[in-house]
This record gives C-alpha cells, structure tokens and sequence, in this order.
C-alpha cells in the first residue's frame, strides 16, 4: 500500500507529504483547488509523461517521492536487476526545465520503463481518462484472463513459449526460401568473395604489421644516422663518464649513508645503459634497405587495403566477414534440404500451436460464463438493473496470447440488442461499468492501491450511496484512495483529506490536511449543499452514521 507521499514544487504545491492509510481514503475540496495535482503527482511516479507545465512557477525542478509496502511480485524483479529490497520501495521522479525526468526506486536511478513496471505492481489509478482503456476491445482478453486467475496464465504463457517459436522458424523459412536464380546469383557472389579472401591468406594484425614495416623501410636512412650518433655518443662518452661517476661514489659510499643510496642508483642506471648500448649495437649492424622487400611490402599493403575497403576496416573485420560468408555458403548449398525440415519443424510446431490455443480457448470460455454473471451482478448493485453483458469470442491468426479476438459486448436496457463496450455513451454508466470491473478484478490483480479520480461523475442520489458502498466493499481488501466531489462517498471514508487553495498578495498555493471527526461532518455537510448550515450538518452526521454502519455490516 501507498503510505507516504512527498510533493515538492508541483503546480500550485511548493512542499506537502501526506501519510495515507489502510482502507478508504477520500481526498475533496473546492473545485480547482488541486485535486487533480496530487492525482497528476502520483501518475508522474507511475510513469506518466511529466512535462515542464507541472513546474511551479519560479522553479527548476520538481520533486515527488513516495513510500510503498514491498509487493512479493516485484522481489524476483529487483534481485534481478540489482535493485536494493526490504519492505520498503521509495519510489523518486525529479523533473527539470529543460524537460529531463530522472527516476529513482530505492535510490537506484531507473528508466522510465522499469519504474512503470515496478509502480504498475504497486498501483493502479482508475479515473475520467482511463475510462478508454476499460472500453477499449484490445484490452478485454486481459481483463478476462485475470479473472481466469492461474490456469488462464500457465495456459496462456504456454501459448506464447509455442508461439516464439513457431515465429522463430517462420522468419528461418523466409530467409531460406529465395528463387532459383536469386540462390544462384547468391552463391556465385559469396564464393567469389571467399575465395578472394582465401587466395590473400591473411592473418590478424597483418595490416598494422605490415605499416609498421613500410614505415621502417621508408626510412631506413634515416634511422641508421639516428642509430649510429646514439650508439656513438653512449658507447665514447655516457658510459664512460658513468663509470667514473660509479667509481667516484664507490669510494664515498665508504664514509656516507647518503653517497651509498646514490651510488647504488647511478650504478644500476650505468648497468641499464651498458645493456641498451649493447641493443643499439646489435639495431645498427641489423640495419639494411632492401627496395626489392619495400616494394613487396607496398604491394601486400595494397592488395590488404582493398580487401578491408570492401569487407571491413580492418583485417579482423574481413576475417569475420570471411566466417560468415562461409556459413551462409553452406546454407544456400543446403537449402533445399533445410528447407524441408524447417517446414517440417514449423507444422509440427504449428500443430502445438493450434492445440495450446484451442485449450486456452476452452479454459476461457468457462470462465467467460461465471464473469459474465458476476459483471451482471455488479451492475445490478449499482442500479443497471436491465443490463446484459456478453463476452464475444471472434477468431484471428496464431499471436503470443492465443488465436481469440475478445469484445465485451452490453446493453443496459431492456429490448435494446447487445452493442460494443466502447459505444456506452452515459458517462455515469461507464463510470460504473468501469466500477463493477475494478470490484471483480480487486481479488484477482494483486495490487495493493486502487486510486479513483472522480469516477462519480454523472452519479447523484441513491446511486451515489451504492457506488460509496462498492468502493468501500473494495477498501475491504485494497487500500482505496478516491478523489470525489459526492457526500456520500465522503461520507463513507475511513480518513479523509480536504484540499485547499489559499493565497495572499503575492502567490498562491494548495494545502492538505487529514481531518477530524467535526471537520468531516462540516465537509459532508458542504458537500451536500454547498453552505455549514444547522441542516446541512445534522444530514451530514445522518450520512456518516447511516456510512459507518454498512461498513459495519
């Protein structure tokens, strides 16, 4: 569950932390107090887009942090990715003006990818916009699949194992099945080229060898002057005037530590210089030109340079190059042959195929009954007393969750023929199909925190009171946290926080604060009607009284 929330420099909220807790809590205030900027706070730590606007006016960054229980779920994750685990997961966003996003999970920088899965484990917020992704068809099968619990999972990772693989031979037979002349055409280019590398003979580091060579060929005049004035000058003069220095020292180390310590360093480095001299002398009778080996050498340099402009820039890239050819070789001359045990491999895959899908499609279609009954009565319990719901099963291809299109189909009067999900106009009854599908799902998902962002809109009445009372049979098992503007469902929470805007000559800002047991009355109350009256509070303390005892129930 979400128990702490840390807000800096979010809109109007230049620093706020709330402390959530188990069960249902209500966030409302005035309208355009800031309700949706908590909401937007806690979307940035799932993911969502941040953009510079969120900035408060005057600042360069932002800053939301929050404090979730561990999930079990995401433990193998983060021992997999190094991320450090307790029971604890801090989840940071920091957002700039120049539009960077930098996302932390227990102090561990993320991308944003990785944070949206890991808050997607932990969360899950429920509001006006994400009303298209309940309708939307592409998503039904997951909302199915959920109810279907372990059995529609394990069938339907079995499903997507089967369904690489047969992608996997697929794509091999595509590569494979070329023409006739092209297979020719391929096979007269690749033996021309690994023959051309063949005939070179090349070796690793051959290129930079032969370079160096040139290079000493090239100047070989030059070299032997240099060599001979150092072997000269070391040989007549530094060794000689070393060697006196040594003996010198010799002497002195005698009568001083200090003189020791010098001479035993002037005495190595004339040893050095004694074995260099000894090197330069062997260079300098070594030294010869031959123009015979500089041309063979310019010309190995240039068959070598043409063979790396045209298979890689350098002699190890040719030879890898010359490695693959050579497979690719043995597969156009195998092909036929490949060929027809590929195909023989991908209709017995396909056969494996066929009957993992045909099985999740069973396993589904049972469960299709029972969730239809349980939508139906959900919705039942939210005033659509008429409302039929249908899962529509439809064929496609072969995919990684199996070969069923999946379309939630509904009318919610009586006489009307069953219509797609998404054609649900009332925004009051797609706010409560929503509901009904969040209340199935609350056992089966695993997320610990449900967020609710004005789902009541177009919900008024005794239909308030039974909406109020489904998010609170959902607070039962979840930590629910729900923005509102309805007193019922004020009324029905177990903590209530009322959001505020204040100002003053220079600014404004938005406030939170957890309310007491009056300042609850007084909120229902101005809920209800909109003024603290005598009237207003004694039907807000019949609204809390007649809250607390279904809950009770």
């Amino acid at each position: 569950m979400l128990r702490e929330l840390y807000i800096r420099n979010i809109a109007l909220i230049s620093e706020l932390r709330l402390s959530f807790k188990e069960g249902f809590n209500v966030l409302s205030g005035e309208t355009g107090a800031g309700k949706s900027i908590i909401v937007d706070s806690i979307g940035l730590i799932s993911g969502d887009r941040g953009g510079r606007e969120l900035i408060s006016t005057g600042s360069e960054t932002a800053y939301v942090e929050a404090l979730f229980d561990m999930s079990e779920a995401l433990i193998p994750y983060f021992e997999e990715n190094g991320i450090p685990s307790d029971d604890s997961v801090i989840i940071t966003r920091e957002l700039n003006e120049g539009g960077r996003s930098v996302c932390r999970v227990n102090g561990r920088m993320q991308t944003l990818q990785s944070t949206q899965f890991i808050a997607n484990a932990l969360i899950n917020i429920y509001g006006q916009n994400q009303l298209g992704e309940i309708l939307d068809r592409h998503n039904h099968i997951e909302l199915l699949d959920q109810f279907g619990g372990e059995e529609t999972k394990s069938l339907r990772d079995k499903v997507s194992k089967v369904y690489e693989e047969y992608t996997v031979i697929k794509k091999e037979i595509e590569r494979l099945n070329i023409s006739e002349s092209e297979r020719a055409r391929m096979l007269d280019m690749y033996s021309f080229q690994a023959k051309e590398i063949e005939d070179a003979g090349l070796k690793e580091g051959e290129d930079e060898e032969l370079r160096k060579r040139s290079q000493e060929l090239t100047n070989a005049e030059k070299i032997a002057t240099y060599v001979n004035n150092a072997y000269d000058s070391l040989s007549d003069k530094a060794l000689s005037y070393l060697g006196n220095a040594v003996s010198a020292l010799e002497s002195a180390s005698r009568y001083s530590e200090r003189a020791e310590g010098i001479y035993q360093a002037v005495q190595d480095a004339y040893y050095v210089l004694e074995d260099q001299g000894f090197e330069l002398a062997r260079l300098k009778d070594g030294m010869y030109f031959s123009e015979d080996e500089l041309n063979e050498i310019e010309e190995r340099r240039h068959l070598v340079n043409s063979l790396m402009r045209k298979y890689g820039g350098s002699v190890e890239e040719v030879l890898r190059y010359y490695d693959e050819i050579t497979k690719k070789l043995t597969e156009l001359e195998n092909a036929s042959d490949n060929l027809e045990i590929l195909k023989d491999r991908l209709e017995k895959t396909e056969e494996k195929l066929e009957d993992a899908s045909q099985e999740l499609r069973k396993a589904r279609m049972r469960y299709a009954a029972g969730f239809e009954n349980e939508v139906v009565r959900q919705l039942r319990d939210l005033g659509m007393e008429n409302s039929v719901f249908d899962v529509r099963f439809t064929e496609k291809g072969y995919s990684k969750d199996g070969t069923d299109d999946i379309e939630f189909m509904i009318t919610v009067n009586r006489g009307e023929p069953l219509k797609p999900l998404v054609k649900v106009v009332s925004g009051g009854e797609a706010s409560r199909i929503m509901l009904a599908l969040k209340t199935i799902s609350a056992e089966k998902d695993g997320i610990d925190t449900l967020i609710f962002d004005e789902i009541d809109t177009g919900i008024s009445g005794r239909m308030a009171v039974t909406v109020a009372e489904k998010i609170a049979s959902i607070s039962r098992v979840r930590q629910v946290i729900c923005v509102t503007h309805l007193p019922q469902i004020a009324a029905m929470a177990d903590t209530n926080f009322f959001i505020e805007k204040l100002s003053s000559d220079e600014k404004t800002w938005t406030t939170v604060h957890e309310l007491s047991e009056k300042e609850k009355e007084e909120e229902v109350a101005r809920l209800s009607g909109g003024s603290i009256t005598v009237n207003a509070l004694e039907h807000a303390r019949e609204l809390i009284a007649e809250a607390d005892k279904k809950k009770k129930a």
